[in-house]
């Protein structure tokens, strides 16, 4: 009776949802799920709130803790630490398996000719004149040798955390003297008066390019140098645990990982440092009658002029249990001739965003931008100058998530997120004035609004409500229902489960972002699945948590791949056309992505905190 009573735990009762592999530290959510801590920390990256991934219920984080306030599930973890022991407890010892050819003999030898354990009749019949070697003899030889090499890699990523450190301060001094210079430029171009104010600001200009380069090539290091203490870090910690328990094979490949990890740790360390201190000066001239001065750089490296550094991650390749776990190139990528501009971070001033959760761009190319932590839109025109603030009426009352414009009436769709006395917020759609006036409210029949887009030819409405996991298609007058539909229509597929950003293209097609699955799908205006394309993984074509996707007017369709930190441009069929940017431009986190013409687009970065936006070679 007591068999009939076990049950029997799938090896997915114990994985996270996000990264999809055991628990790690596993942290409870308010809504009683369960994932990884350092998952929840970079989904969440450094929200106050965030939805959970899983039944996208909004959770709220403790004010001071942060992820780290969030309650550990030890029942998670004392069954996997069961299960742990129970298979270490029924599993054979290692040396112990009996003989695949000779059942009664053990594996008592390890032949260094064929690489693997062998029996003492093995030896005399098959193994003869071999060189043998004791199978707990070889075993504790390389667990020291593992023990030896992972003690060397820790001791270089030491290292490495220092180099990382004076890289940040050699960034710090670059734009500390870039101010100083600012005001000696400034200083002088009033004393000559108003005909020389042309050259002031022909040299201003030279003072950015010149501290922008150096800056670039400081990032670039300091960038290389984080990934690399994260990929080398996270290999030490899975390895971690082969090294005292794991079995010779084991053993074997991770004594191989560690010696290709301090390698290329001893690449990265190798490489020389981006810049010393570049010194910007400005000498101004006694007599004057064509110049105001010159704006010099004491020293830029030969490899600004050579090309960048090639991308830490792209540097070789590694595999363990088959499977690529660090430095995966990427051949395939197209990478698109971009220019990209950074508009609203925090060194702003007016124009600063602080949590930037939605973008829309009007007809004109008005680009529109809510902000969740200041409670306003804040507009700016197409080259990034920021334009006056959109305040709303009830601000204090509802934080703003996706928008979207009808230029035609000039009216604005916004998601807003109302606090209830209930454990669940309320979503809404509320539809204001170019001015922030509250004109009505969109929301029957809906449940949980997330992402909302605009038709521009017809102005019709298409919502993503993520709990009805529906489409809804109203007027733009929010009077009339035009059609709906569900999110998933194909047969034999697994439901939707969290689908992120919507899009009306200009032959009004549905494009749907499905975070959860890293996949795009189309419908067409009845509902009906065109295509679905994409698939989970870091390649061209590739994607990973896509969080926000547009269409441009010749039916490009734009994807802000968000885990990746890139943005990708695929055809009006779904075919990869290329990479348009990617954390090599400066990208973190892009979620919303939003086309201004068909030569650029505007993506907000929930990492940076900032609008990017993006001019690229037209497709």
């Amino acid at each position: 009776m007591e068999e009939n009573r076990r049950i029997s735990l799938g090896p997915e009762f114990l994985r996270c949802g996000i990264c999809l592999d055991a628990f790690t530290n596993p942290k409870a959510l308010s809504c009683l799920h369960t994932f990884c801590r350092d998952c929840l920390a970079q989904y969440a990256a450094r929200r106050s709130s965030f939805p959970c991934p899983n039944c996208r219920r909004t959770v709220f984080l403790p004010s001071h803790s942060g992820i780290d306030g969030l309650p550990d599930n030890f029942w998670l973890s004392n069954i996997k630490e069961e299960l742990t022991k129970k298979k270490k407890k029924n599993g054979a010892l290692s040396g112990e398996e009996k003989c695949a050819v000779h059942q009664e003999e053990k594996k008592r030898w390890f032949c260094e000719n064929c690489k693997h354990p062998i029996c003492d009749e093995c030896i005399v019949e098959s193994h003869n004149g071999h060189r043998v070697t004791k199978f707990k003899e070889l075993l504790a030889a390389k667990r020291e040798e593992m023990h030896s090499l992972r003690q060397a890699v820790t001791e270089q990523v030491d290292s490495m955390k220092t180099q990382l450190e004076k890289t940040e301060e050699e960034g710090r001094k670059i734009i500390a003297m870039k101010g100083k210079v600012e005001a000696e430029i400034r200083n002088c171009a009033q004393a000559w008066c108003d005909m020389i104010r042309q050259k002031e600001r022909q040299l201003l200009d030279k003072t950015a390019t010149v501290t922008e380069e150096t800056q670039i090539l400081c990032l670039e290091d300091h960038e290389r140098m984080r990934l690399a203490i994260i990929d080398i870090s996270t290999m030490l910690d899975k390895v971690k645990a082969t090294t005292d328990e794991g079995n010779l094979d084991e053993v074997l490949r991770g004594v191989e990982v560690l010696t290709t990890l301090r390698q290329n740790a001893d690449e990265v360390k190798q490489t020389p440092a981006a810049i010393e201190t570049s010194k910007i000066s400005f000498t101004p001239l006694e007599v004057w009658p064509t110049e105001l001065g010159e704006v010099k750089v004491s020293s830029i490296p030969d490899r600004r002029v050579k090309g960048r550094n090639k991308n830490y991650r792209d540097s070789g390749q590694l595999r363990m249990g088959g499977q690529h776990l660090l430095f995966p190139r990427n051949p395939s990528n197209r990478v698109a001739s971009s220019r990209v501009v950074r508009v609203g971070g925090q060194e702003c001033g007016q124009g600063a965003l602080e949590e930037p959760s939605g973008l829309a761009v009007t007809t004109d190319k008005k680009i529109l931008v809510s902000d969740w932590a200041k409670q306003v839109i804040q507009v700016f025109d197409q080259n990034g100058r920021f334009v006056r603030n959109v305040h709303l009426n009830d601000r204090g009352k509802v934080s703003p998530g996706r928008l979207a414009i009808d230029s035609k009436s000039r009216r604005i769709y916004l998601q807003c997120t109302v606090p209830c006395n209930s454990s669940r917020d309320k979503k809404i759609i509320k539809v204001l004035s170019d001015q922030g006036r509250h004109l009505f409210q969109l929301g029957s029949g809906l449940r949980r609004p997330h992402g909302v887009s605009c038709h521009t030819a017809t102005g019709n409405i298409a919502i993503l409500d993520t709990d009805l996991r529906m489409v809804v298609i109203m007027s733009r007058d929010g009077e009339r229902q035009m059609s709906t539909f569900g999110c998933n229509l194909e047969h034999n597929a697994p439901p939707p489960i969290c689908l992120d950003s919507i899009a009306v293209a200009p032959n009004g097609d549905i494009v749907m972002a499905d975070w959860w699955y890293s996949c795009v799908k189309v419908f067409d205006p009845e509902g009906h699945v065109r295509f679905t394309f994409g698939s989970p993984g870091e390649r061209g074509g590739q994607l990973n948590h896509p969080g926000g996707v547009c269409v441009d007017s010749r039916g490009n369709i734009i994807v802000a791949d968000e885990r990746n930190g890139r943005v990708q441009m695929f055809d009006a069929s779904g075919n990869f056309a290329r990479v348009l940017a990617s954390r090599s431009d400066g990208l973190e986190f892009p979620n919303c992505v939003a086309a201004v013409d068909d030569g650029k687009i505007a993506v907000t970065d929930d990492g940076k905190k900032c609008v990017f936006l993006i001019e690229h070679d037209r497709a």
